[in-house]
C-alpha cells in the first residue's frame, strides 16, 4: 500500500503530534507527555506524514518481553485510508524485533472501529474496566496479543 511515509516519532515532530493528539482525545496529553516517553529507552513511536501534513502517530512502549499501544491516532482529512493500520503494523514488527511476545491495549467502548482494526490484528478482548476513562466516562476495553518473536539475525521490515 502506498500513502504517508511512516517515520520514527522525533522530537521536532512533538508541536504537530501533540496538535493532533489535542483532535482527536478528549483527555489529551501535553508536549512534554509525549517527550517524555519518546526520550525514554521503551518507546516506539512512529509518524505517518503525507508531505508536510501529519497524517497520524502512533505511541507505545516496549520493556522486556511486553509492550503497550498507548495512543493510535489519524487526523481526520487522513480516515479509512489504512494509516492506523499500518502504524499498528509497524509498531507491532518493531515489537518483534525487540522480543516482545505480549502487546495490551485498552480503548474506549464506544470506540467500534478501533476495536475492528485491533481485532483485525489479531488482538483478543481480555476484559473490561469499568469507568476507566473521563471526559465522558466511559468503560474500556481491554485487548491483548500474543507475538511470536522475530528470531535473531532476521532483517529489520
Amino acid at each position: 500500500m502506498t500513502g504517508p511515509e511512516l517515520l520514527p516519532m522525533s522530537r521536532e515532530q512533538l508541536p504537530a503530534v501533540a496538535g493532533l493528539g489535542r483532535q482527536c482525545f478528549t483527555l489529551p496529553w501535553s508536549e512534554e507527555g509525549y517527550r517524555s516517553l519518546l526520550d525514554s529507552s521503551r518507546a516506539v513511536c512512529l509518524t505517518a506524514w503525507s508531505g508536510d501534513c501529519l497524517a497520524g502517530f502512533l505511541c507505545g512502549s516496549a520493556l522486556l518481553d511486553e509492550a503497550e499501544l498507548e495512543l493510535l491516532a489519524v487526523s481526520q482529512d487522513f480516515r479509512r485510508q489504512g494509516i492506523g493500520s499500518r502504524l499498528a503494523e509497524e509498531f507491532l514488527s518493531q515489537c518483534r524485533l525487540r522480543g516482545v511476545e505480549l502487546v495490551r491495549l485498552e480503548v474506549r467502548a464506544s470506540n467500534l472501529s478501533a476495536a475492528r482494526l485491533y481485532e483485525r490484528l489479531g488482538f483478543e478482548q481480555e476484559g473490561l474496566r469499568k469507568n476507566y476513562y473521563r471526559r465522558p466516562p466511559e468503560d474500556a476495553l481491554l485487548y491483548l496479543l500474543r507475538l511470536a518473536p522475530t528470531p535473531p539475525g532476521t532483517p529489520a521490515p
